[in-house]
């Protein structure tokens, strides 16, 4: 086993330089000096790995959370625009009823508190194909055509 090690020695030093770098103490020929640094770059690369891992997870948490409020607001769309076209239709009925000026005040006030308007959904539901044809009552209630609406969403 000497004589082995003695002869490995005799051949590196035959064929090879032999390096010594002082900071910290390596010995070894220049073909290994490249993976001196080795752990230290490991550790560097394991803290960055476990940092970037943290943050996929994170993320993949807040896009599993961003899913499922627009699949919420998706599934609600209907029933919002539903609400809106009940929110017309009261007040087209409080404008063609026979209803006092008191009574109108306090349903129209009622109705701006509970549903409050909302101009782009509501002129949404006039649009070529939709439900709503009663375009004066729209006028009424907003002071402008749906028409002009659409032209501030473009």
């Amino acid at each position: 086993m000497i004589k082995g090690a003695q002869q490995a020695l005799e051949d590196v030093l035959e064929h090879e330089e032999l390096f010594v770098k002082r900071d910290p103490l390596h010995v070894g020929n220049q073909r290994g000096l490249s993976l001196i640094n080795l752990p230290g770059e490991m550790a560097i690369v394991k803290a960055e790995l476990a940092s970037t891992k943290m943050e996929l997870a994170s993320t993949k948490m807040r896009v599993f959370s961003l899913e499922t409020r627009t699949g919420d607001l998706t599934a609600s769309l209907g029933a919002y625009k539903k609400i809106r076209h009940r929110f017309i239709d009261t007040h087209a009925r409080i404008k063609t009823a026979n209803v006092s000026a008191h009574t109108r005040k306090q349903i129209q006030e009622g109705s701006a508190a509970a549903h409050g308007g909302d101009v782009k959904i509501d002129a949404d539901l006039y649009r070529e194909g939709k439900q709503r044809k009663d375009v004066e009552i729209f006028k009424d209630l907003y002071g402008i055509l749906p028409q002009v609406v659409w032209s501030f969403s473009k």
